[in-house]
């Protein structure tokens, strides 16, 4: 591994804290596997079995969750260095909730399950890290499912969007007609339309038919804070 990929793992979450003296005992009996995606290609898809640690070291990539009962697809945009989905490893349902394409020239690391709870677990740091990651996953899913569509329209987009987006941050793409979306969050189709032009013209959202952009998702929600 070169010292530029080393330095790269020791920056996500999962590995901080964990001296460089223990991280080369890791390096040497966990096998990492290197993948390199071409803008365009699938590298993980919905609903297929999650076996493995996944990094982002490189490149960005984006989600694409598909909700048919709902009838919308959101899309999310993510930067390297990153972790996917390492929430989806245990549980009752251990399944990717995405499909994850690259969008640029990607650097994927992966390191199997078995090696987790073989050899990874053996180091204190590491378990904390990976607890916290998933108390933290745990205690932002239960403040969503806390927010309410009260409030302005505005207000109801913005919580509608909380509780589905994996992330409160960076780029996304929310595709679904009006009155769907009016209907989701209890509210008129011309309400939506009003507020969607005030997020327009506040440069906050890029609207074109069914197609919502959100160019930066931390702004949007300080914006109505």
């Amino acid at each position: 591994m070169s010292k530029t990929m080393y330095d790269t793992l020791l920056l996500l979450p999962l590995f901080q804290g964990i001296s460089e003296r223990d991280f080369t005992k890791i390096l040497e009996k966990v096998k990492f596997h290197f993948e390199k995606y071409a803008a365009g290609q699938t590298i993980l898809q919905q609903d297929s079995e999650c076996s493995q640690l996944v990094f982002l070291l490189s490149g960005r990539l984006f989600s694409k969750t598909v909700n048919s009962c709902d009838d919308y697809t959101l899309y999310e945009y993510l930067e390297g260095p990153a972790i996917i989905e390492p929430y989806s490893l245990f549980g009752m349902y251990p399944y990717y909730t995405a499909d994850y394409t690259a969008e640029t020239d990607c650097c994927i690391v992966t390191i199997e399950k078995a090696f987790v709870l073989d050899e990874l677990s053996k180091y204190d740091v590491f378990k904390m890290n990976f607890y916290n990651m998933l108390s933290n996953r745990a205690q932002s899913m239960r403040k969503r499912l806390l927010v309410t569509h009260g409030g302005s329209t505005q207000e109801k987009i913005i919580a509608f969007l909380k509780q589905r987006c994996d992330r409160a941050e960076g780029k996304k793409v929310l595709c679904i007609k009006m009155e769907i979306l009016a209907g989701l969050i209890n509210d008129t189709r011309l309400n939506v339309s009003k507020a969607l032009k005030e997020f327009q013209t506040k440069e906050l959202i890029k609207v074109n038919r069914k197609i919502f952009t959100i160019p930066n998702f931390e702004q949007l929600i300080a914006s109505y804070e």
